[in-house]
C-alpha cells in the first residue's frame, strides 16, 4: 500500500484509505480515486480512527475502476503523461507550482473521466489542481 513517512511516522495516504474502504476505486496510473456514481468529483478530506474493537464484520471489497471502456481508460492514462511531461518539461520535480502552471491539463484527466453531472465548477476546478498540498507520485 501507498505509504508516506511525515515526520519520522509511516501512515497510508488518504486514497489508499478510500479504495480499502470501500469507497472508491484508486486507478494508480493516474493517482485519482473514481467514484461508481460521482465519478473523480469526489473530494477526500479527513479520516477518524477510533481506538475500538471491530464490527466484527468484513471489510468491504475494494471496488473496481467503474470506468470499463479500454479505450477512455487509455485515454485518461495518455492525458495524465501530458500533463507529468508538461509539468516537469524542464526536467524539474513536479511541484504545486508545476501543477499551478499546468492546472488545465490535470483538469482534463478528471474531466475525460466524464460523470459531468456532478463535475466541479472552473472555479472549483481551478482551486483542487491549484492547492494541493502534496504532490505523491510514484515510478
Amino acid at each position: 500500500y501507498q505509504r508516506r513517512v511525515h515526520g519520522g511516522k509511516s501512515f497510508l495516504a488518504i486514497q489508499s484509505l478510500c479504495h480499502l474502504a470501500g469507497v472508491a476505486h484508486l486507478w494508480d496510473n493516474v493517482h485519482l480515486c473514481i467514484h461508481p456514481q460521482y465519478g473523480p468529483w469526489i473530494g477526500l478530506r479527513a479520516v477518524i480512527v477510533l481506538n475500538t474493537d471491530g464490527l466484527g464484520i468484513n471489510p468491504p471489497e475494494p471496488i473496481e475502476n467503474p470506468i470499463l471502456c479500454r479505450k477512455l481508460r487509455n485515454e485518461v492514462e495518455e492525458a495524465y503523461l501530458k500533463a507529468l511531461k508538461e509539468s516537469t518539461a524542464d526536467n524539474s520535480k513536479l511541484t504545486k507550482d508545476t501543477m499551478k502552471e499546468n492546472w488545465r491539463l490535470w483538469a482534463t484527466i478528471r474531466e475525460l473521466c466524464g460523470y459531468d453531472k456532478f463535475k466541479y465548477d472552473d472555479v472549483q476546478l481551478q482551486t483542487v489542481v491549484k492547492e494541493r498540498r502534496r504532490v505523491n507520485l510514484r515510478s
